[in-house]
C-alpha cells in the first residue's frame, strides 16, 4: 500500500491553503479495464442483422498462425469507437482484458497494416456497399419514414508524408489527399471515396449520387444539397435520373448573375420575433435581404428548365467605398409553388451540417492522417472510421434525438467506464457500476425499439 502524506501535508498546512483529502493506494491482481462501456456498445454492432454481411466484406486469412480477419476488423472498429488516433494506439488494447478476453491476443500495428493492405478492389467495393447499408439501417433506427436528404462535399486531408500513394497539391497549395463524401441530415455517412490530392471536387460525384439513392424508387422522396463545385451537367442529370430534388449553389459559369439583374419582383426577408430580439440586444439593425427567382434553361438541354433562387444582400463594399448588392444563387428543381423562396434558401443553407460531419471525421476519428502508403489501404481505414462514426451517431440519436452528443462527449458517457473482469463457471463477466448498467440497459432497449429492460452482457 502507498500512502500520500508527510511533506505535502506539511507544505499545505504552512501555506494555509486548500489541499485535497488524502488517498491510499493499493495494488490488485484483478483484471481491470478503463473502457468497460466498450463491451455493450460493440455488442450492439455484433448482434445487429448486418454483422454477417460485414464479415463477408473482409479479406480471408489463410495462415494457421494468423489472427482471424473478424478479430482484426472488430479491434480496429473498437479503436475508432474509443478514439485512437493511429494504428500504433491499438497497442493499448494489448493490456486491456476486455479486448483480450473477447478477441484473444491483439495483433501488432504492423500486422494491422498488413491486413489493411490485404483488401483488394472487390473487398473495398463490398465494404462501401456495407457502409451505405449500415447508414440506411441506422436511419431506420431513428426515423424510418424520414425522407433522405443528402449533402455531398469534398475536403482535403493535409499529410506530411512524401511516399504515400496519391499525394499531390490541391488548388490552395495544400499537400495531401482529398475525399468525396455523402452524409445525410441526421449526420450518418453513406459514402466516401479517398482520392489524389489534386482531384477536382465533383469528380466521381454522379456515380456516388446514383449509389446513395440506388435503394430508393424513382418516386420516393429524396433530396440533395451541394455547393457550386457540383453545379454541372453530370451531377444535375444524375439527380434528374434518380428522381431526386436538389438545391445546388449556382456557379458563375452558367451565367445566372447577369440574369439576376433582370428580376423585377423581390420579396424582403421575413425575420422571426426571436431573431429581431437578438438584433435589438446587439443594438444592430437586421441586414437588408431580398429574394427573387427566374427560370433557367441549361445550355446542354432543350427541354429541361430549373429555377434559380437569388438572395441579394445590401452590404458595404470596402473596395468601392460604398454599399451595394451582393448576389447568391441556388439552382433547384423544387416546386416554388409549394416551397417559399425563404424556406428553400434556409433549407439549402442547412447543408452546412455536412461540414460538421466532415469535421467530426477528421477530429473525432482522426481522418486528418492516414497510416498506409497504399491508397486503397487508406480507403479501407477511412471506411472503418465512418462505420464507427455511424454506430456512435446512432447511439447519440437514441440517447437524445433533439441534441445528440458528438463523439468526444459520447465516449465519456458510454465508453470510458471502469470495469472489473471476473471468471466464474468458465464464463467471463464484466462488472460495471450500477449506473453504467442502467444506461446500457436503456440504450439496448432503445436500440431494440422496445420498452423492455434487458441486461447488458455480464450484468
Amino acid at each position: 500500500m502507498v500512502r500520500r502524506k508527510g511533506k505535502l501535508k506539511e507544505w499545505a498546512s504552512s501555506q494555509n491553503e486548500y489541499h485535497p483529502n488524502e488517498m491510499d493506494y493499493e495494488a490488485t491482481d484483478e483484471d481491470l479495464t478503463a473502457t468497460g462501456g466498450l463491451g455493450p456498445i460493440l455488442d450492439l454492432f455484433i448482434d445487429s442483422p448486418l454483422f454477417s454481411e460485414f464479415c463477408q466484406c473482409l479479406p480471408p486469412r489463410v495462415s494457421n498462425n494468423s489472427y482471424d480477419t473478424e478479430a482484426f476488423a472488430l479491434v480496429l472498429l473498437g479503436g475508432f469507437i474509443v478514439g485512437f488516433d493511429c494504428l500504433d494506439d491499438l497497442e493499448h488494447f494489448q493490456n486491456n482484458p476486455l479486448i483480450v478476453g473477447r478477441f484473444g491476443l491483439v495483433p501488432t500495428p504492423k500486422a494491422f497494416g498488413d491486413w489493411l493492405r490485404d483488401f483488394e478492389e472487390e473487398h473495398v467495393k463490398k465494404l462501401g456497399e456495407f457502409l451505405r447499408q449500415h447508414a440506411q439501417f441506422s436511419r431506420r433506427k431513428i426515423d424510418a419514414k424520414a425522407a433522405l436528404t443528402v449533402d455531398i462535399d469534398s475536403t482535403t486531408h493535409i499529410q506530411h508524408a512524401l511516399q504515400m500513394e496519391g499525394l499531390d497539391f490541391d488548388y490552395k497549395g495544400n499537400w495531401g489527399l482529398s475525399s468525396l463524401s455523402c452524409s445525410d441530415e441526421m449526420g450518418f455517412s453513406h459514402a466516401l471515396e479517398l482520392r489524389s490530392g489534386n482531384t477536382f471536387s465533383s469528380v466521381g460525384a454522379p456515380d456516388m449520387i446514383r449509389e446513395v439513392f440506388s435503394h430508393l424508387k424513382y418516386t420516393d422522396e429524396k433530396l440533395l444539397r451541394a455547393d457550386s463545385a457540383f453545379c454541372n451537367q453530370e451531377c444535375v442529370e444524375e439527380c434528374v435520373r434518380s428522381g431526386a430534388k436538389f438545391t445546388i449553389t449556382a456557379h458563375g459559369n452558367i451565367g445566372w448573375e447577369s440574369k439576376a439583374q433582370l428580376i423585377t419582383e423581390w420579396a424582403g426577408w421575413q425575420w422571426t420575433e426571436i431573431e429581431l430580439q437578438a438584433f435589438m440586444e446587439k443594438d444592430v439593425a437586421p441586414p437588408r435581404i431580398e429574394l427573387g427567382s427566374f427560370l433557367y434553361q441549361p445550355g446542354w438541354s432543350e427541354v429541361l428548365r430549373f429555377y434559380v433562387v437569388v438572395k441579394r444582400t445590401w452590404k458595404y463594399d470596402h473596395e468601392l467605398k460604398q454599399e451595394r448588392w451582393y448576389y447568391y444563387g441556388v439552382l433547384t428543381n423544387l416546386d416554388l409553388l409549394r416551397n417559399s423562396l425563404q424556406n428553400l434558401m434556409i433549407f439549402h443553407h442547412q447543408r452546412g451540417g455536412a461540414e460538421n460531419v466532415i469535421r467530426e471525421h477528421k477530429y473525432a476519428f482522426d481522418l486528418k492522417h492516414f497510416p498506409c502508403k497504399k491508397l486503397l489501404a487508406n480507403q479501407v481505414y477511412a471506411i472503418f472510421a465512418l462505420i464507427a462514426h455511424n454506430h456512435l451517431r446512432t447511439v447519440a440519436l437514441l440517447d437524445n434525438r433533439e441534441h445528440p452528443l458528438y463523439a468526444k462527449r459520447l465516449r465519456f458517457k458510454y465508453i470510458f467506464h471502469p470495469g472489473r473482469i471476473v471468471t466464474h463457471a468458465r464464463r467471463q463477466i464484466l462488472k460495471l457500476a450500477t449506473r453504467v448498467i442502467k444506461e446500457a440497459n436503456a440504450m439496448i432497449s432503445a436500440w431494440a425499439g422496445t420498452q423492455t429492460t434487458v441486461l447488458a452482457r455480464g450484468g
